[in-house]
């Protein structure tokens, strides 16, 4: 036993001082839209969403991107959040201790009063619910799922709709007897086996007057689910005042109670009383009372017996003050001081051992004994001191027990920040480290395992992984973002090639070289191709120049050409570029006919003789133009030959010490040679202009290519050995085992007829990929299948594909972002998670399995984790029908009583998903993981559900919130009351049937002088109406504009037609400075006459603020608050603004509560879903501003939400879905007028006849094409 304690000893003290919490911190406060700073619950919800209750009796709720607000004004009350639990048909439930006399101070006096969330709005739990005496004094969530209230009332249970009274008067009179007039329940707990305990005993706050005077005893309540068994503490010799405040279970069923004074265990047969007896051990005469102990520890002493530092415990002793004594010992005195157990919570770690908390230390019962450890008040001062002396000092410990999370940690608060401890050592987690304050008052561990820590600043989320995504910028440096290739060294070191410069990530920080740090000269348009040397070392060749860098020992060497290059280095008349490096590291390079190595000993030409210096080359380069005698491919195989062809000449190879030519003589046929490729076997494959030859070192195979003549993209050898050349419009594929190759339109069929091949891998699967300009297409050795939006891109255009160390693709998209497979689906990456551009040209991968993402606005590195938990995804429900709509409950005929629900996981990890459901309303409990990717339900009743599920990895706890629906059933007609109460209906209805009669008949008489008075009135009424429309009409057709204004390489025209009752709708043209053109579509709320001049208002406004301002967000915030003071309570105005920069093609846009506008390009459609407040709603607003960018053949399209919610006769709207489908498949040669039209038409065909109640306002901004 000792050793044991030994051993805790020595580790207990390895803090976390040198030991960093590496991770993502953020801190919310109030500003962030937290109801209050001081945090005192946590909870997350089935859903995912994370609700913090804080000490004034404000909730919040995080839903992942914001908060959502409620207080008092919602129908809750001041007081503090003690705790928030979900019941198992998804209500929340809020317990807030609620001081009844607000004038004495806090803990006086506290009732618990219990509030109800039902999604919607906030209910109090109240003796007309069932909750007799209209508090809780404890509340439990079960097993089940069921909610337990408690107070000395009696036992209550709810379940469903209604709260069940367990409890008779037996009950409270019992409570009473024991624990007096003013007892309390402080605890109610569920152990293993179901039963519920209740415990307690005198009322009373730790400022109480009365708290010497009460002469109640504590008290233990059980109900077995059947009945209740009542025990009392009469025998056990207890001092007055003393209670009940916590119970656990150990790992052997044994039920513990603690209090003040007090801490039993219950074996199922008796109470023992647990007690110090360590006093005559420590050679200490001291009397204790029921319920004292004593605390000893060691303090170091110097020479001359002075302490070496002091330990200051935090203990409250209420019955004496001379309670301390001190002993010497041999280089330490032992201090030893009197504490009264007064036991607040009990937690169960890992390993089953009992913690208990105390005031001023923590209790300890390791199956065997009861061990004391102190709390020092100045940890912070000591704890180094502490942990120098760790070998010869009894345990402390920096504070109190908050939680334990779900690995069996337990979590201290202490003066200064958390610590987790492990059963070993302890992590702090400080202002320091990234916490809002070191006042901690909860941990919290989210389903994903993130962690929240609640404090007096509000909350702080820690991601313990590293952020996911990190964007680097390289405009401000090096004058550009568009960044071309990536490569990475030997030192793991990430290097880009930016136009203006370089980028290196050495693994912390990035680092910019320009052309004046690589050879002191100004070039901002320079941009490098990257290859990889030898050591280390990397080749930087110019994109468009002639310059040659090699990077090596951390320097730069600048390698100038001494002779007349004909065309930037590398170039090659079909586009590509002609480099490799030789076995050695050496760069080469072509220079018309000429072999040019780069390296240690400059640049040097290939002759007959060997490599020798560049101004010995008898042959200077050919003039510009002439491609007759041209290198036009450079190879190495695996035994360090040099392999290249000349156009004209044929095949050359150099082996280290001679050249030999190959030609007809010797089998090579052709002389226009294109591509060379060395395969598994070591053949040496030389493609020609229409043929294609296999030389095994002895002799040349040739196979005929018919009419192709393009040089392949790539060659490729999959599993089987099979050797596939990629052709820009083609696949040719040489069957090994036949020797034979198959082509399109013969044997195999190819999808590249029409399409663009940009590049192809092969996957460790042996598929064969390929990134094309209308999709991604995967080759399985038999046939092609091809993958577009149809499949879950965004677009099409794909630049890149690169497969990662889990075996998912990654697919490079110009528009769409990143796109990435895991082998079933695709998820989409875009600047909607935080990639910084969309527009993405290439991907690679570093030695860390980190993916960086070469984009048009900068870099992005995206950390691949596989400890990154699943995200499940809902894919469809089958009932009668098929669902696959889950934006909105769904709502189910009766007869659909059997469900099946299929889903689906996404994870960087292949494989090894496991699922577990739960239908809210009808499961009590989350299901066991499961690989399954459905379930079904049968019989269900009528009612109201959500169906929830969750991926996870096996033996992970860990898992992003659920995908869920919400759903409800339809009861039976027959059950409805109008079946079973036909006859009292039917009573009624004939009864006010006469009644009707009778009355009917006296009015008649009367209808005939009504009528005519009525048939006056409304003539009158129609008449004022009438000239209340035209004046409103002609004043918001005089805000229209007469004409679009012209703009350079645009087109754009607008319209705006009235419904039947006149609204605030209009559009409207700003000139700008700087010939930027400002485009408007303003929705005014209000109907008639006051719409109209709420209309000439807003138009007022908005011309005089566009005189001195031309940001649209800008714009925005101050029409806001111009319209704020002027409009009636209720009134708003909803405005989209665009600012057009002709020159850049960009459109700076802002939203103010408008519909998004439309965007089409190559053939695609999307929302540009950015939004904000309507104006005058909200004083100070601010708004954010999107650039868009515009290429040739873009249609934007700005619309009123009177165009989507135009309805036919049968009652249904046109809708956003309909509007895009039908942009979507609109003519890409429409002018901005035909698009108009085009919309308009489709839209008065669907409404027909239907008469329509808001005015149809349209924009269409085209870019015409080049």
């Amino acid at each position: 036993m000792q050793k044991w304690f030994l051993l805790l000893f020595i580790f207990i003290f390895i803090l976390i001082n040198g030991y960093t919490n590496a991770g993502q911190w953020k801190t919310f406060t109030v500003a962030d839209g937290l109801v209050g700073p001081d945090i005192t619950a946590i909870y997350q919800d089935n859903l995912g969403n994370l609700w913090f209750g804080t000490r004034n009796g404000g909730v919040s709720l995080f839903d992942g991107e914001s908060f959502h607000s409620f207080t008092r004004q919602s129908g809750l009350i001041n007081g503090r959040i003690a705790k928030i639990l979900e019941d198992k048909q998804g209500g929340l439930w809020f317990m807030i201790m609620h001081r009844t006399d607000p004038q004495r101070p806090p803990g006086f006096r506290e009732e618990g009063f219990i509030f109800k969330y039902d999604g919607k709005s906030f209910h109090r739990i109240t003796e007309n619910d069932g909750l007799i005496g209209g508090i809780s004094d404890a509340i439990l969530k079960d097993k089940n799922g069921a909610i337990w209230l408690v107070n000395k009332y009696g036992l209550m249970r709810y379940d469903r709709k209604r709260i069940y009274r367990l409890g008779s008067d037996k009950f409270n009179k019992f409570v009473t007897e024991q624990g007096g007039t003013d007892a309390r329940i402080y605890a109610i707990f569920e152990s293993q086996n179901g039963d519920i305990w209740t415990a307690g005993g005198p009322r009373m706050g730790p400022r109480d007057p009365r708290r010497t005077e009460q002469q109640g005893l504590p008290f233990i309540i059980l109900y077995d689910r059947e009945q209740f068994h009542f025990f009392t503490m009469n025998d056990l010799n207890l001092p007055p005042s003393t209670n009940i405040r916590a119970i656990a279970e150990d790992n052997f069923g044994n039920i513990w109670f603690g209090g003040r004074n007090v801490l039993l265990k219950y074996d199922r047969n008796r109470f023992e009383r647990i007690s110090y007896k360590g006093a005559k051990s420590l050679g200490i005469d001291a009397k204790l009372e029921p319920g004292e102990i004593i605390i000893t520890w060691k303090e170091p002493l110097e020479s001359n017996a002075r302490s070496k530092f002091r330990v200051m415990p935090n203990i409250r002793s209420f019955r004496r003050s001379q309670d301390e004594w001190v002993t010497k010992g041999k280089g330490f005195q032992y201090r030893h001081k009197i504490a009264e157990l007064s036991i607040d919570s009990i937690f169960r770690d890992n390993k089953g051992h009992l913690w208990f908390n105390n005031r001023g230390f923590i209790s300890l019962w390791n199956g065997e004994s009861l061990r004391h450890f102190l709390i020092p008040s100045n940890w912070t001062e000591i704890k180094n001191q502490i942990a120098n002396y760790q070998d010869d000092l009894p345990l402390f410990y920096p504070g109190q027990i908050i939680s334990k999370d779900t690995n069996g940690n337990l979590w201290f608060s202490g003066t200064d920040g958390a610590y987790k401890f492990d059963g070993k050592t302890f992590q702090s987690f400080t202002v320091d480290d990234g916490l809002g304050s070191d006042t901690v008052s909860v941990v919290f561990e989210s389903m994903d395992g993130k962690l929240w820590f609640g404090h007096n600043n509000g909350v702080t989320l820690f991601d313990p992984a590293p952020p996911i995504i990190q964007n680097f910028t390289t405009r401000e440096i090096l004058g550009s973002n568009s960044v071309y290739y990536i490569q990475e060294d030997d030192q793991g070191n990430v290097w880009f090639s930016v136009r203006g410069g370089i980028a290196k990530y050495d693994g912390e920080k990035m680092q910019y070289f320009t052309a004046i740090d690589m050879y002191n000269q100004i070039d901002r348009n320079f941009a490098m191709n990257i290859i990889k040397g030898k050591s280390g070392s990397l080749w930087f060749i110019g994109f468009d120049t002639n310059q040659i860098f090699q990077y090596k020992d951390g320097k730069f060497q600048h390698y100038k050409t001494g002779f007349n290059m004909a065309r930037p280095i590398g170039w090659f008349m079909g586009g590509g570029r002609i480099l490799n490096v030789d076995k050695s590291g050496r760069l080469l390079f072509a220079d018309g006919e000429s072999l040019i190595r780069c390296g240690e000993n400059g640049l040097q030409v290939l002759t007959d003789d060997g490599f020798k210096p560049e101004d010995t080359r008898a042959n200077p380069s050919i003039s510009p133009g002439d491609f007759r005698r041209r290198i036009t491919e450079i190879y190495v195989d695996s035994q360090g030959n040099i392999w290249f062809s000349v156009s004209g000449i044929g095949l050359r190879r150099f082996d280290g010490v001679r050249t030999k030519t190959f030609s007809a003589s010797d089998g090579l046929e052709d002389n226009n040679i294109r591509r060379i490729y060395e395969d598994k076997q070591k053949n040496i494959w030389i493609v020609g202009e229409k043929t294609i030859f296999k030389y095994d070192g002895r002799k040349f195979q040739k196979f005929p290519l018919g009419n192709i003549t393009d040089s392949p993209l790539a060659i490729h050898q999959d599993l089987s050995g099979n050797i596939i050349f990629v052709y820009p419009q083609m696949v040719a594929k040489y069957d090994r085992e036949r020797n034979i190759f198959l082509y399109q339109n013969e044997t195999l069929t190819s999808p590249f007829n029409n399409i663009m091949v940009r590049s192809s891998i092969l996957d460790n699967m042996g598929n064969i990929w390929f990134a094309t300009n209308d999709g991604a297409v995967k080759y399985d050795g038999k046939q092609f299948i091809i993958y577009t939006t149809e499949n879950g891109l965004l677009i099409n255009d794909i630049m890149d594909i690169k497969e990662d160390r889990w075996g998912n693709l990654w697919f490079a998209t110009w528009g769409g972002g990143v796109a990435f497979y895991n082998g079933e689906s695709f998820q989409t990456i875009t600047t909607k998670d935080g990639l910084i551009h969309n527009n993405v040209r290439a991907i690679s991968d570093d030695e860390k399995g980190n993916l960086w993402f070469a984009t048009d606005g900068g870099i992005t590195r995206y950390a691949l984790s596989s400890n990154i938990p699943p995200k499940a995804k809902l894919k469809r429900i089958i009932a009668k029908e098929i669902y696959t709509d889950f934006g909105k409950e769904l709502r189910f005929p009766a007869k659909a009583r059997n469900l099946m629900f299929e889903y689906q996981g996404f994870s960087v990890r292949r494989g090894n998903i496991l699922y577990t459901c739960k239908l809210e309303g009808h499961d009590n409990e989350w299901s066991q993981p499961s690989p399954n990717r459905s379930v079904e339900y049968r019989g269900l009743k009528p009612g109201n559900y959500t169906f929830m599920v969750k991926a996870l990895y096996p033996n992970s706890p860990y898992s992003n919130p659920p995908a869920f629906v919400k759903f409800s059933i339809a009861p039976y007609f027959w059950t409805q009351p109008k079946v079973y109460l036909p006859s009292a209906i039917s009573i009624v209805v004939i009864t006010a049937f006469i009644i009707l009669i009778s009355r009917l008949i006296a009015q008649r008489r009367n209808s005939a002088v009504l009528r005519d008075e009525l048939r006056k009135k409304e003539e009158y009424e129609t008449q004022r109406v009438r000239k209340e429309l035209y004046e409103a009409r002609r004043m918001q057709d005089s805000l229209l504009p007469k004409s679009a204004p012209r703009i350079d390489q645009f087109e754009l025209a607008g319209i705006s037609i009235p419904a039947n009752e006149v609204g605030g709708d209009f559009y409207d043209y700003l000139t700008l400075d700087n010939e930027l053109i400002g485009i408007a579509l303003v929705d005014v709320s209000g109907k008639g006459l006051r719409g109209a001049m709420n209309a000439v208002m807003a138009y007022g406004m908005l011309h005089e603020i566009a005189k001195i301002e031309a940001k649209p967000n800008k714009i925005l915030s101050r029409l806001n608050n111009g319209l704020l003071p002027l409009l009636q309570e209720s009134m708003f105005t909803a405005l989209n603004l665009g600012i057009l920069n002709p020159k850049t093609k960009q459109l700076y846009y802002s939203n103010a509560g408008q519909t998004y506008p439309i965007i089409k390009r190559n053939g695609n459609v999307k929302g540009i879903e950015l939004g904000g407040l309507p104006l005058g709603i909200l004083a100070d607003t601010t708004y954010d501003e999107e650039v868009i960018d515009l290429h040739s053949g873009d249609y934007l399209i700005f619309y009123t939400d009177g165009l989507t919610d135009a309805m036919n006769e049968e009652g249904e709207i046109y809708g956003t879905d309909r509007l895009n489908e039908l942009i979507r498949n609109a003519p890409s040669d429409l002018s901005a007028n035909e698009m108009i039209q085009y919309i308009l038409h489709d839209v008065q065909k669907f409404v027909g006849e239907s008469k329509q109640y808001d005015d149809i306002t349209l924009i269409v901004l085209r870019c015409m094409k080049t």
